[in-house]
């Protein structure tokens, strides 16, 4: 499992009104699809994780077994319904606390790089974006 699959998971589990796979999901940022009632489309407001590197591993000084600690990154990007600012502000808010300090199942820690969400801007069809780094520990 991804990185950013772990996360998207752990998200919509703690997040009231986010579903896996729907409107949270792992992999690109994708544009909203012109017809929201057919079978997955792609919603106006919804959450993607994806996975980002994070630094490089920590090398342990263990007698020369080689082994290192792994810091995987993931880019969480949140988009409002168009023009609402403030939902998309609140729901930012929301992931922020599910996933800062409480690593998704598999991580022993995760932490944001920020001291909240970061607002991003308007995209072309006026959905406001939010964005979290987030560090994680495996």
């Amino acid at each position: 499992m991804t990185v950013s699959d772990s996360t998207a998971q752990h998200i919509a589990a703690l997040v009231v009104g986010l579903t896996y796979g729907q409107n949270c999901r792992p992999g690109p940022v994708q544009k909203p699809s012109e017809n929201q009632s057919i079978p997955g489309a792609i919603p106006e407001e919804c959450v993607f994780c994806v996975d980002v590197g994070g630094p490089k591993n920590i090398p342990y000084i263990d007698g020369g077994a080689g082994t290192s600690e792994s810091l995987p990154g993931v880019f969480i990007l949140v988009r409002s319904e168009v023009n609402d600012y403030d939902g998309g502000k609140t729901l930012s808010d929301e992931i922020f606390s599910a996933i800062d300090m409480n690593p998704p199942t598999g991580f022993f820690e995760s932490r944001a790089q920020t001291s909240q969400p970061v607002y991003l801007s308007k995209d072309e069809t006026n959905h406001h974006q939010f964005t979290l780094d987030v560090i994680l520990k495996q």
